[in-house]
């Protein structure tokens, strides 16, 4: 089957569950091609990248927007489409204005599609990148799926019941998703939940830490961005006094930054804190090796913002390590209080000082962490969870009842 992912940047070091899917669907021979609506360029990427990177059909800009207004010129018809896509996200103004921003890559995604005789588009987040499916769909025909994960379905919904009614399928990442889009619109036979996963096995090898009166680590894998909980947790660490002290990495990078920072030398946690800054797969599993204790406490923002289902705490759950995680979106269906894991009320310091006092001895620690991995292994192994959409990509496939009409764009 040859399928076109349309992503919202491509390569993001943030979004390695996009990124194993890809290299997994690869490995079932299923040929895909990245149609990203924008190249990134960060400062350290993960192996399986530079191996997809053939596979990567990028913007090309001006070119695309000179193609675009000369394409719109002969087929008016085709500005008409582009414009209801925009005027259905009304009145989220970021959906509207990335409608007319990345409508020249829709109109060459779907010339792409005719090239390469694309037969199926899947969309990751179902804001921007899921809106340039359906303009690609209604120009030339190819169907198109798409996977909802967090924000792109709590904070920007707008227009979303036209994409779930346009689309032929639409993956969830966790039951709580699921019910999510059902409030929105009736397509429940058209929604599956798979829910993320990981290479459990490469985890499960990671050596446990060394025994012995020593400072307990704790350590924390996310971006430093508001909804991640990295206030809660500085200032849990601050009130939090293990018999022989603590030692706190933060892995990732971002706008909280310097803040962040600034609160440790407030709290008197300098220190014993270290700011890693985005890390490879590699070296999580470096860090995860170090740690007794993967603490991520996140929060809902204002905006509606908040995590859906972190894989970093599928990661540590893997490696055997007890987490603590907050009661929130879809964390409970990975994270069950007192029997793989520990939760929280999102925001509660009070509560996240208990659950590390709780896990301050190694045998409970160790019990936690066990039952965890038994749990990612059962339910979040990435092949089985990416054969699974593979299979239902080929079940759509089959069920057409004719092929897409592709290269016949709409007049």
């Amino acid at each position: 089957m040859v399928i076109g992912y349309i992503l919202s940047r491509y390569p993001l070091p943030t979004e390695t569950f996009i990124l194993r899917e890809m290299t997994e669907m690869r490995a079932l021979e299923q040929e895909i091609h990245i149609l990203p609506l924008r190249r990134a360029h960060p400062d350290i990427t993960h192996p399986e990248t530079r191996r997809l990177e053939s596979r990567v059909a990028g913007p090309q800009w001006p070119a695309e927007w000179k193609r675009a207004a000369a394409t719109l010129v002969r087929h008016p018809g085709r500005l008409r489409l582009l414009a209801r896509g925009g005027w259905e996200q009304r009145p989220d103004l970021n959906l509207m204005a990335g409608a007319a921003l990345y409508a020249p890559r829709a109109l060459a995604i779907a010339e792409f599609c005719r090239q390469k005789q694309i037969q199926h588009l899947h969309a990751h987040f179902a804001t921007h990148p899921t809106l340039a499916a359906l303009a690609a769909h209604r120009l030339c025909g190819v169907p198109f799926s798409f996977t909802v994960h967090a924000h792109d379905i709590f904070q920007h919904s707008a227009g979303l019941e036209a994409k779930l009614r346009a689309a032929s399928w639409v993956v969830a990442i966790s039951e709580f998703n699921r019910r999510h889009l059902l409030r929105l619109s009736p397509v429940e036979d058209k929604i599956t939940v798979i829910p993320c996963g990981v290479r459990v096995a490469q985890y499960a090898r990671l050596p446990l830490p060394a025994s012995g009166p020593r400072p307990l680590r704790l350590l924390c894998v996310a971006a430093l961005r508001p909804y991640k909980g990295h206030r809660v947790l500085l200032e849990a660490c601050a009130r939090w006094h293990p018999p022989h002290g603590m030692e706190i990495h933060l892995a990732g990078d971002g706008p909280l930054r310097r803040e962040l920072e600034r609160l440790c030398r407030q709290l008197g946690l300098s220190r014993c804190t270290r700011f890693l800054g985005w890390c490879g797969e590699p070296e999580v599993r470096r860090q995860l090796a170090w740690s007794d204790i993967f603490a991520l406490p996140s929060v809902a923002e204002p905006s509606g913002k908040m995590d859906g289902i972190p894989v970093a705490l599928m990661e540590a759950m893997a490696a055997a390590r007890p987490v603590i995680a907050s009661r929130l979106s879809g964390i409970p269906e990975l994270v069950h209080d007192g029997v793989n894991g520990l939760l929280i009320e999102p925001g509660s310091v009070a509560q996240l000082i208990r659950a590390l006092q709780l896990l301050e001895p190694e045998a409970i620690r160790r019990t936690y962490g066990r039952a965890g991995q038994i749990f990612v292994h059962q339910h979040h192994d990435l092949d089985r969870n990416v054969r699974r959409f593979s299979d239902g990509l080929e079940a759509l496939h089959q069920r057409a009842s004719r092929p897409a009409r592709q290269g016949t764009c709409a007049a």
